[in-house]
């Protein structure tokens, strides 16, 4: 029996939870936090450190001819993932959000995290270690109440204010400028085949909204209010309120709201 327990564990390759939500925690620092102004050869050998922990953590999910180019495909993206980052960190400071500066962002907003470590999961799934993504994902819903799916597709400059009780499914699209606030749901459905939702550019997204069914959009510059609940599509330009909603319902026309 001792023997079927030990195959057990070969076969199923449990990723190290702990070491994987270390490593994040390591590299948000590493990316943001620079605050004794260590030297850029510091800089370098925390890289090297971060690679180093990627490859042993990848020993329990791959095998070891495959470690080095997963590792390789994952740092060669990284200045990309900067870039996408920045872009969302500008969108909080272009908004009317409560931070002043970038730092403020980095080191305050639970939205901003969730976002990063939504970003990161999504290079782990495009090196084949979708184990390790959703560890990632798990880890950044415990720390902010977030939770987004790493097959879920979100474009540039996409913010969350405040964010607890956040659920982006992975049957969700989301393009740029998208703004959601606390308790949104995106999503109903775990299974691509049954859902698929797309919010376009410009959305904003209010607190405690519900979105979920089947081909949804979202068109351009909506706003949908709070606590609406939509189970249709919304063409573009329309701010959609319960009330309107409410008022659909009573009539028995379907939830597409005229421009």
């Amino acid at each position: 029996m001792r023997d079927h327990i030990y195959n057990q564990t070969i076969i199923n390759r449990v990723p190290e939870v702990d070491k994987i939500e270390c490593w994040l925690s390591d590299l948000y620092k590493w990316m943001f936090v620079n605050s004794d102004c260590r030297p850029i050869s510091s800089f370098f050998d925390q890289e090297k450190q971060l690679y180093q922990e990627l490859e042993h953590i990848l020993i329990t999910l791959s095998s070891k001819e495959q470690i080095r180019g997963k590792v390789l495909r994952f740092f060669s993206q990284i200045e990309e993932l900067y870039i996408a980052l920045e872009l969302d960190i500008r969108a909080y400071l272009t908004g009317d959000f409560p931070f002043q500066t970038k730092a403020a962002v980095i080191a305050q907003s639970s939205g901003f995290f969730a976002t990063f470590i939504y970003r990161v999961a999504v290079l782990l799934q495009s090196i084949d270690t979708p184990e390790m993504s959703y560890v990632a994902c798990s880890y950044a819903k415990r720390q902010t109440g977030i939770e987004i799916a790493p097959l879920a597709k979100i474009g540039e400059s996409f913010t969350i204010d405040s964010g607890f009780g956040v659920v982006i499914s992975q049957t969700v699209q989301i393009a740029n400028h998208v703004r959601l606030a606390n308790g949104v749901v995106l999503g109903l459905s775990h299974h691509l085949e049954t859902e698929s939702i797309l919010v376009d550019d410009h959305v904003s997204i209010k607190a405690n909204a519900i979105i979920g069914g089947d081909h949804i959009h979202i068109g351009k510059h909506c706003i949908i209010e709070q606590g609406c609940i939509v189970s249709e599509s919304i063409k573009a330009n329309n701010v959609v309120s319960v009330n309107q909603i409410k008022k659909l319902k009573k009539n028995k026309k379907p939830l597409i709201i005229k421009q």
